[in-house]
């Protein structure tokens, strides 16, 4: 791959087309001043020359003033985003006049849509473009200042921060000039609300230390959200590959792609009037449940959500995957903690004689609850108090069993009790326990369904790591009865 400058002398600059967040190609893009022919902008919008032009003139650059003929092969595939190639015809139309040496235009990609006055815009999904620029084997990559800020932690290659279309040629012209340093990672707040009531925070612990789902109900006025928050803060901090595939995740789901990796474990807020994709995205925008990939996600007023999506989003919890495409054949992982919370209807309990007039009815919708959520808890209005982030209750044992059972079913490659299959859990216990064989006696008996008796044997597993004993007990199976069974 070279590249040669000066008048009369055609110059090629790499850029890269952007299909969609799982495809792009490299594309070279030539310009080349001669007097003698007729310009021709092949492969290049009318739109895409006005923004050029007016780019550079607005730059403090000087168009050419000759016929200009520019080239770039355009894929017969479809095009996501066609303006991302602004760049590097801007810079091959400077380079024109010699003003760019040679060797920096042959290892470098620009790629970004040039504004008016000059200016860079930020897109999203360019990781994408990261990894074809590391397989062509080229050096280094120019993308928009505010996508530079993560790519630069997934990347194998060189990147530059481009603020302005200037910017980019002044460093092109003297190319040992430094990329500007990245922003700091946010902290995590350091303070904590959590729950009250002691019982209420045990469970929750058991959330966090084995993975499982959790389903928060209430009276009206009551904290639910309080359990959310301190299941949220329980959790470990991500690896660096974790916190990096998180950041490619991002990548998918709009301007958050803009943020810096940190390794926070996502909390995701879904309102019960979320669409369907606001929850599971589109295949090239990510939705919630994606977004929430390591973390949380939590489902306010869950009983008021739409049927199709709530038993969608059961099913999801699951198995841990979004399926997208026409014929659902991209696969993103989507392995979060469901959280589920929700108010008493008014006509329940004691607040029946407080409706008046006519109201809708709802009520939890046990199916739903029985397909994925393992914990279930009640809170009353008023229970809540904050703590600290360095002294929270139950953090250490949380952290604890974690490592635990890591170290239990490492030879599986799972990390949590809660993703394990049935034939493991009971396999490390033997068909003749305890807790096997009152478990095969309420799926008999259709007191449990297979998959919730195996929910149930994990949970037994977490509770056993919590208290740092080598196997669950009766105990510890009928205390996992007695979380699924709170509501």
């Amino acid at each position: 791959m070279t590249a040669s400058s000066g008048t009369g002398n055609p110059v090629r600059v790499w850029s890269v087309l952007v299909h969609s967040v799982d495809s792009a190609t490299l594309v070279p893009v030539t310009a080349q001043l001669d007097t003698a022919a007729a310009p021709c902008t092949s492969g290049i919008s009318r739109e895409a020359r006005d923004r050029v032009r007016a780019a550079i003139c607005n730059g403090g650059y000087r168009f050419p003033s000759g016929r200009l003929a520019l080239s770039a092969p355009i894929p017969s595939l479809p095009l996501s985003r066609p303006g991302l190639m602004d760049l590097a015809v801007a810079v091959a139309i400077v380079a024109t006049s010699g003003a760019i040496p040679a060797g920096v235009l042959a290892d470098t990609v620009f790629v970004g849509q040039l504004g008016l006055d000059g200016r860079i815009c930020g897109d999203i999904g360019l990781d994408e473009v990261v990894r074809v620029v590391r397989q062509a084997g080229l050096r280094r990559v120019v993308v928009p200042s505010v996508n530079a800020r993560w790519l630069s932690r997934i990347a194998e290659v060189e990147v530059f921060a481009a603020p302005s279309l200037a910017a980019v040629l002044s460093w092109a012209a003297d190319p040992r000039r430094d990329c500007p340093a990245d922003p700091p990672v946010p902290k995590q707040r350091r303070l904590v609300v959590m729950p009250a009531d002691p019982d209420i925070r045990d469970a929750v612990q058991v959330c966090a230390a084995g993975g499982h789902h959790l389903a928060v109900a209430g009276a009206e006025g009551a904290p639910t959200m309080v359990a959310v928050q301190y299941l949220h803060a329980l959790l470990p901090s991500l690896s660096r590959r974790d916190a990096l595939d998180l950041v490619r995740l991002r990548g998918r789901g709009g301007v958050e792609c803009f943020s810096p990796p940190t390794q926070i474990p996502p909390l995701r807020e879904l309102p019960h009037s979320a669409s369907w994709r606001t929850v599971f995205g589109t295949a090239d925008a990510a939705g919630a449940a994606v977004l929430a990939h390591q973390g949380v996600l939590a489902c306010t007023e869950f009983p008021h959500m739409d049927f199709r999506v709530r038993t969608a989003l059961a099913i999801l919890a699951r198995e841990g995957a979004v399926r997208v495409g026409g014929n659902a054949d991209s696969v993103i992982p989507a392995r979060f903690q469901l959280a589920l919370t929700g108010h008493d209807c008014p006509c329940e309990g004691s607040g029946a004689q407080q409706v008046s007039g006519p109201h809708v009815c709802f009520r939890w919708p046990h199916d739903a609850l029985d397909a994925c959520v393992d914990v279930r808890v009640r809170v009353q209005p008023g229970q809540a108090e904050t703590c600290s982030r360095a002294r929270l209750p139950g953090r250490k044992a949380v952290l604890a069993a974690r490592r635990t059972a890591a170290r239990r079913w490492s030879g599986l490659g799972m990390y949590s009790n809660a993703r394990v299959p049935a034939d493991a859990l009971r396999g490390a216990l033997g068909v003749d326990s305890l807790p096997v064989r009152e478990a095969d006696r309420l799926t008999a008996t259709g007191v449990l369904t297979p998959e919730q008796a195996t929910a149930v044997l994990a949970v037994a597993w977490t509770l056993c790591d919590l208290r740092e004993a080598p196997a669950p007990t009766m105990h510890d199976f009928e205390h996992a009865l007695l979380l699924r069974r709170s509501l």
